[in-house]
């Protein structure tokens, strides 16, 4: 567990941190970051003016990860999934 004021076992296999957490690991080790898969939830904060960059920053400086992105409240979802694809290069799951 990873928060802005504090951290329990970081170095864990699996750790549960916030979106400003992730986002600022993909910053600083990008491609080189040893992540392999990534669940963000809350993703309708994608294109919140002040915290949308959380979101959006793992996106772009994580090419190695595959993303499970969450949101209650998104609607139609296509224009991700056409963008997402088109970055990575991997189709969407069956």
């Amino acid at each position: 567990m990873i928060t802005g004021d504090s951290g329990v076992n970081q170095n864990a296999p699996i750790i549960c941190c916030t979106a400003e957490i992730l986002a600022n690991i993909a910053l600083r080790e990008g491609a080189d970051a040893e992540l392999g898969a990534v669940i963000m939830d809350e993703f309708h904060f994608y294109s919140d003016p002040q915290r949308g960059w959380a979101w959006q920053v793992p996106l772009l400086e994580l090419p190695q990860a595959q993303f499970l992105l969450m949101s209650a409240t998104l609607g139609d979802v296509s224009r991700f999934e056409a963008g997402i694809t088109e970055l990575t290069g991997r189709p969407p799951p069956p």
